[in-house]
């Protein structure tokens, strides 16, 4: 059986695990016949312990089970290792904290250039958009150096902003993930 990876990751405290908790309540509580919309009606507001090994979620999506593995931000040194056997990766910058930018920049860089990432999907995911001194798209773009990213990583990039314990934005993931679609030109009619 072909097993459907998403390797989560990036540096500490960005929000990895409720993204994944919020993609599996997104994904048991909207039906299967409507699509998925952001109009959640909950909010994690429960604090979150760091993770600091490896967590596997199983998540069942639309006829499929998805294996989303997050590596906590302390083993960086690790994500590498774990490349070759995802189908997509999902990488998390914290917009609520400009000092964390550059660090996941440089990080982000090191897993891009990594020879097992070549053709492999990747969403970076600007996660807590809702603080109101945060970081711009605009400006993360800037410091990745996204006009010269895309080719050094050989693999196709993708954005998305989220908020991650509302769950704004995170149906464009959940379609990422399920087609491949570019969260930045997928929009959903709410009914």
């Amino acid at each position: 059986m072909d097993v459907n990876e998403i390797l989560v990751i990036g540096i500490n405290s960005c929000g990895k695990s409720t993204l994944i908790d919020t993609i599996e309540q997104l994904t048991k509580t909207e039906k299967k016949t409507e699509p998925i919309v952001s109009d959640v009606p909950f909010r994690f507001t429960f604090p979150r312990n760091p993770t600091h090994g490896i967590e596997i979620k199983k998540i069942p999506i639309e006829k499929q089970i998805y294996h989303f593995r997050e590596i906590g931000g302390a083993l960086r040194t690790m994500w590498c290792n774990f490349i070759k056997r995802s189908k997509k990766i999902i990488y998390l910058i914290d917009a609520s904290d400009h000092t964390t930018v550059a660090a996941a920049s440089v990080e982000l860089r090191e897993v891009l250039g990594h020879p097992d990432s070549k053709g492999i999907p990747f969403l970076i995911v600007l996660n807590k958009i809702d603080i109101a001194c945060g970081v711009l798209l605009e400006e993360v773009q800037i410091v990745l150096r996204l006009d010269t990213l895309e080719e050094e990583a050989r693999s196709r990039i993708y954005f998305c902003e989220i908020v991650a314990t509302s769950g704004e934005n995170v149906d464009k993931i959940i379609d990422w993930v399920i087609e491949g679609t570019d969260p930045k030109k997928t929009t959903k009619k709410k009914s």
